[in-house]
């Protein structure tokens, strides 16, 4: 992946609207609203992830503890309850590696008002006050604000795509699980 471009060096020269002859206002808040829209989406996407994550958690929860054997009984269980207990285990951590908040560090968030203006790391970031987004905000060009909030938007991306890669990870080991207790309880191993 190349540098991100710093939002000073945005090209302002470009015509906002296009080469389809349409108007520039309208073109201008149809990005800046798709945009927008697109970054609503994947906060949805990201809390459901988060409540798929929790429901899993809650789900295993209850099979580890009232599976097919006690807690107090794994240490004379068998080969099929003590690899039942461990994709318990897993998935558990799976789904709280999904359900974690990812943000950039702290180096990572001190360069990130030079790229982005939209998201809260870089609005929190110690080189950004209330006076410099203010400011910023009161001069901003359309290009410059497309060019933060698709930055942010491919920040936030990112953390979803780990997000369900965790839970991925996590499902398979909770149906595991659930094999696993299904055999135990009905005797087949």
């Amino acid at each position: 992946m190349g540098r991100a471009s710093k939002i000073s060096e945005v090209e302002l020269d470009l015509p906002l609207a296009g080469h389809e002859g349409v108007d520039t206002n309208h073109a201008s808040r149809a990005r800046i609203q798709t945009l927008l829209d697109q970054h609503a989406s994947l906060i949805t996407q990201t809390q459901f992830a988060d409540a798929k994550s929790a429901a899993l958690i809650t789900l295993i929860g209850l099979l580890a503890l009232k599976g097919p054997i006690p807690l107090e009984a794994m240490q004379q269980a068998d080969a099929v309850s003590l690899a039942s207990a461990v994709a318990s285990a897993l998935a558990i951590l799976f789904c709280v590696a999904a359900v974690f908040p990812r943000y950039p560090g702290r180096m990572t968030r001190e360069n990130l008002p030079d790229i982005d203006r939209f998201s809260w790391p870089a609005l929190t970031s110690h080189g950004m006050s209330g006076e410099d987004y203010a400011k910023y905000m009161h001069t901003v060009e359309v290009s410059q604000m497309v060019h933060s909030i698709a930055h942010s938007n491919c920040a936030v991306s990112q953390i979803l795509l780990r997000k369900y890669q965790m839970l991925r990870i996590a499902f398979l080991f909770g149906v595991a699980d659930f094999a696993l207790v299904f055999l135990k309880m009905t005797g087949l191993f």
